[in-house]
């Protein structure tokens, strides 16, 4: 079975045998935890992958939480997430009621880009490919045509 593995700055697709473990993972691709695509704890160590669905996302990571910032007309609000959270979600808190409460008609005009670059990450991306050294990222709440145009 196939799942897709993200670390900082890279993704992988792997190949699972039946019998591995989260420990099995980590042991081949350099410790840390092991996060399910938005979950809300890491797995334990003992979780057997063959459990999961063919082509689930998971995330390696040391970091147990990501702080990502949004900025936004001169403001900024801040909120940790599981490093397995993906900027899809991140962009719902940001554009939603416990962020900068967008207008629903202005959402899908809207999107996350690295702050100051043009860079846009996928909204699949998890937040553990992202952080810095601090477990940290920053992202501006844009318009669209900004990364378009």
């Amino acid at each position: 079975m196939n799942v897709f593995l993200h670390s900082r700055g890279h993704l992988q697709a792997i190949e699972l045998e039946g019998h591995e473990t989260a420990e099995d993972i980590l042991d081949r691709n350099g410790g840390g935890d092991l996060w399910l695509e938005n979950a809300e704890a890491p797995l334990a160590l003992d979780a057997k992958l063959a459990e999961l669905d063919a082509g689930a996302h998971l995330t390696r990571t040391s970091c147990r939480r990501a702080v990502a910032t949004v900025r936004f007309n001169d403001e900024k609000k801040t909120k940790e997430f599981p490093p397995g959270t993906t900027v899809a979600h991140v962009f719902a808190w940001a554009a939603g009621p416990q962020g900068f409460d967008l207008p629903a008609a202005q959402r899908p005009k809207h999107t996350l880009g690295l702050c100051g670059t043009l860079t846009q990450p996928e909204k699949s991306d998890h937040l553990s490919e992202l952080v810095d050294d601090e477990c940290a990222v920053c992202f501006d709440l844009a318009p669209k045509e900004r990364f378009e145009g």
